[in-house]
């Protein structure tokens, strides 16, 4: 799953404050210039011109894509457009903790696209035509050992 979001001008600039460890070596230390840089940032992307609202009286195809990995997965919810391109309505992640990261593909694909629809399912009750995309390649045995 690859997509290229163009979030529109000015969000460069907005992502380029510099962020600094912190003393201990722990972390960063996030001050007012940093701060005021991430909500530039968050602003830039809830408000990106790619972003369409899911038409739910539309019969076209609303596609919930999840990739999972050992450490993340993220997940993208699009829907066709009368062109047949893909446009974007949301996107998220969630890390794993160090307990979930150790379970198998099999099961971190499963968990993935679970999260996903739990985060979701505000936005895709009412939708009349939905497909589920993952990468998900497992072979007969990877799947009995899970």
């Amino acid at each position: 799953m690859r997509h290229r979001l163009n979030l529109g001008q000015g969000f460069c600039e907005a992502s380029e404050t510099p962020c600094h460890p912190n003393k201990e070596g722990h972390g960063l230390c996030l001050g007012a210039d940093q701060k005021s840089s991430m909500e530039d940032l968050k602003q830039a992307i809830v408000t990106a011109p790619c972003l369409r609202p899911i038409d739910y009286h539309s019969d076209r195809c609303v596609i919930l894509a999840v990739d999972s990995s050992c450490i993340t997965t993220g997940f993208i919810l699009l829907q066709l457009g009368a062109d047949n391109k893909r446009y974007p309505s949301r996107f998220g992640s969630i890390t794993w903790n160090e307990r979930e990261s150790r379970y198998s593909q099999a099961k971190i694909e499963i968990y993935g696209l679970w999260h996903a629809l739990q985060a979701y399912r505000l936005y895709i009750i009412g939708v009349k035509n939905i497909r589920v995309e993952n990468r998900c390649e497992l072979h007969q045995g990877d799947a009995q050992q899970s």
